[in-house]
This record gives structure tokens, C-alpha cells and sequence, in this order.
């Protein structure tokens, strides 16, 4: 008369402990991210020694980080991070541009290098670095890299012809020859 028994074994499964950073791009000697491991685990102990859960990288590189938590499960987890390169570019004209016909201002991002597409202030995205503006208002780019680093241009502001507001009359009168007066 002996009695069955089962052996149970409770495995290790996903964990609640987790690094609270992505993947990420330096795109200057001055950029850093912070890399927290949340909640703080039990024990940890990441590749070059460090046993922070709170890491500030200023380098590029894969940072892993080995854990355990609670119960004794270990994990490993790690971070990518990259080094990138801003793009560059000028807007043109600069300032202020007056629109005097149907046909608008065109403005360019010159100088351009490194750029992998561009946002207009009016909403397009794409790899153009021409814009046709018909409209009065203040326009600039944000330039992407294609690592994903991103500079924003200076703003153009553009104006009306003679730069009135909609739906202003204007009086004028001839007094002579080559002579007009408002």
C-alpha cells in the first residue's frame, strides 16, 4: 500500500520586472539615456559589473543586465544603443517673403546632408526638400536622419501681397501722372 505522489515543478515565467528604456540613438557627444530596471529586482548585475538598477549611458553600445527576482527565477534583458548623426540643412528664403501670386513661394532646404526625410510645419512628410507655399503663415522643417536623430529649421514667415488681411478694401485715388495714393 504505498501512495502515489506527483512532483511538481513551478517554472520561472514572465516577469514583471522590466528595463523602462527602448532602444536608442546619441545623436551627440552630449545625449545620454537613462535605463531603469523597474521594479527593482532582488539581485543584478549588469555585464561590466555595475549592480544599479538606475544606469545614465553615454556611450554607444548593447548594455545587458542579468536578474533575479523574488522567488529565484533569473532573467536577462538588454538595450541597444546606436550612434547617430544629425542631419543638416538650411530653409530658404529666410525671414520674412512676401506672396504675390497664385503661383506662392517656394522654400528649399539647402545645404542639406544626412537627411533621410523631412516633416513641413504644414503636416507633409516626405524626402522632397521643396515646399510650394500658397498661403500666409510661419512655415519651418524638422529634418530626420536615418538613424532618427532630428534638428528643426529656422521659420519663414510668409505674408500677404501688400499684407492686409482678408476682406480689407483699400481706397485709391489717381492724382496725376505716375502717381497713385492710398
Amino acid at each position: 500500500g504505498g501512495r502515489d505522489g506527483f512532483l511538481v515543478k513551478v517554472g520561472c515565467g514572465a516577469s514583471d520586472t522590466k528595463l523602462k528604456a527602448t532602444n536608442t540613438v546619441l545623436c551627440s557627444a552630449a545625449d545620454s539615456v537613462t535605463v531603469t530596471l523597474e521594479p527593482s529586482p532582488a539581485t543584478l548585475r549588469w555585464e561590466d559589473g555595475d549592480s544599479t538598477a538606475v544606469r545614465v549611458i553615454r556611450t554607444p553600445g548593447t548594455y545587458r543586465v542579468q536578474y533575479t527576482i523574488g522567488n529565484g527565477c533569473s532573467y536577462t534583458d538588454s538595450i541597444v544603443v546606436t550612434q547617430g548623426t544629425y542631419p543638416t540643412g538650411t530653409l530658404v528664403p529666410s525671414d520674412t517673403v512676401t506672396l504675390c501670386d497664385s503661383d506662392g513661394v517656394l522654400l528649399t532646404v539647402t545645404s542639406g546632408s544626412n537627411i533621410d526625410r523631412i516633416r513641413w510645419s504644414n503636416g507633409d512628410i516626405n524626402r522632397d526638400t521643396t515646399l510650394r507655399v500658397r498661403a500666409p503663415g510661419r512655415y519651418s522643417a524638422t529634418l530626420f536622419s536615418p538613424q532618427g536623430c532630428t534638428i528643426e529649421t529656422d521659420t519663414v514667415t510668409v505674408v500677404g501681397s501688400i499684407g492686409l488681411a482678408a476682406g480689407t478694401s483699400l481706397a485709391l485715388s489717381f492724382t496725376g501722372a505716375d502717381s497713385a495714393k492710398m
